[in-house]
């Protein structure tokens, strides 16, 4: 007499079954994920998906998150803004002449706080307008280079 499970038949619906957890089982892991990431990090990666074009240059400075920078897939031109000796007007035809379009900056360090760029970014006047995030404190706020 055959067990269930030497029947040929058993065995292909008892592998189907399994190969349906596995693939139910990474879809929910896949969602806990996202759901997971969106608390932690609020949104920066959808953001930048559909609100920066894939081909704008993404500077970034004062963050140790810059891989959230990318969006989902990876392959934006992010790059690493270094540290402004000069003026404000100095500042922004450096980013102009590298063709950034975009400034992301924070969650700020203590140490970084007093940087010039930080009161450069959020000061009335200036071509940066504030397109995510609230708070470079606590997470990533992102400034568009407004054309001029």
């Amino acid at each position: 007499m055959l067990l269930p499970w030497e029947d040929g038949v058993h065995r292909i619906v008892l592998g189907t079954a399994l190969c349906g957890l596995v693939v139910v089982g990474s879809l929910w892991l896949r969602t806990e994920r996202e759901v997971g990431r969106r608390r932690l990090y609020g949104g920066l990666t959808e953001f930048m998906d559909k609100e920066v074009d894939r081909a704008e240059v993404i500077g970034y400075l004062l963050s140790h998150r810059s891989y959230l920078l990318q969006g989902a897939q990876i392959g934006r031109p992010v790059i690493y803004l270094e540290d402004t000796t000069g003026t404000l007007s100095e500042w922004v035809a450096s980013l102009r002449h590298e063709g950034v379009a975009v400034v992301a900056i924070g969650p700020l360090r203590p140490w970084w706080r007093g940087r010039p760029e930080v009161s450069w970014l959020v000061a009335p006047g200036t071509p940066f307008v504030r397109v995510f995030g609230r708070d470079p404190l606590v997470e990533t706020v992102v400034y568009r280079l407004s054309a001029g």
